[in-house]
């Protein structure tokens, strides 16, 4: 389950239980090349971040969705989800239109 940051530009995500014993990098690395979705490995934030990764809130809305369907696959659903609906909640918040993406490219 994706936690609703109090105040951040970031989401701090737990990677999956299926993926954890990866780590971060390797998580992000499979991100990255399977579903073309860059986030930060935990691992450089501390050796207690390893079991999580970052995303950047920087990103408009249809770059959001199209990152979001991207990496939807690789993912157990209620992870996307989550992340999904924060994404959208960001943009109902936005006065111009556009939003702060769970992903940065």
């Amino acid at each position: 389950m994706v936690e609703c940051p109090k105040a951040s530009m970031y989401v701090w995500a737990k990677i999956p239980e299926p993926y954890a014993a990866m780590g971060s990098l390797e998580f992000a690395k499979k991100l990255l090349n399977e579903a073309k979705v860059c986030v930060s490995p935990g691992i450089g934030f501390g050796d207690y971040g390893d079991t999580h990764v970052r995303f950047a809130l920087i990103e408009n809305r249809d770059r959001t969705r199209q990152a979001i369907r991207r990496y939807q696959g690789d993912v157990p659903r209620g992870w996307s989800a989550g992340l999904r609906e924060l994404a959208l909640r960001a943009a109902r918040q936005n006065k111009n239109g556009s939003m702060k993406a769970p992903v940065f490219f």
